[in-house]
């Protein structure tokens, strides 16, 4: 019984999240835009809806704001780095590059 009720789980929160861009270079970074709670980076290349866009990553949708501060310093290590980078969205049917929570690195 636990294991069909953790793949129902599992199945639940993989159908409300996405991949914003998988697999692109940062090829600009800042600490706001219009001086606004959040940072945004401009990607280039990847996969996914956010390809070779600007991808904003707002406080509020983060976790805390220490899970923010986290997700800057990846997203400026990549840049620096030059290193590729996969983008996250946790919240279900977000169309839009505006609301990303996760960063990842990646070679």
């Amino acid at each position: 019984m636990k294991k069909i009720i953790l793949s129902l789980l599992f199945v639940s929160v993989s159908a409300q999240a996405d991949w914003l861009v998988k697999d692109a270079d940062i090829i600009e970074i800042s600490n706001t835009a219009g001086n606004a709670e959040l940072f945004y980076i401009h990607v280039s290349g990847g996969e996914g809806l956010c390809a070779n866009k600007q991808i904003r990553f707002p406080l509020s949708a983060a976790g805390s704001e220490k899970v923010y501060d986290r997700a800057f310093s990846i997203a400026l290590a990549a840049y620096l780095a030059n290193q590729k980078v996969k983008v996250y969205d946790y919240d279900e049917g977000n169309e839009d590059c505006k609301g990303a929570e996760s960063i990842r690195l990646s070679r």
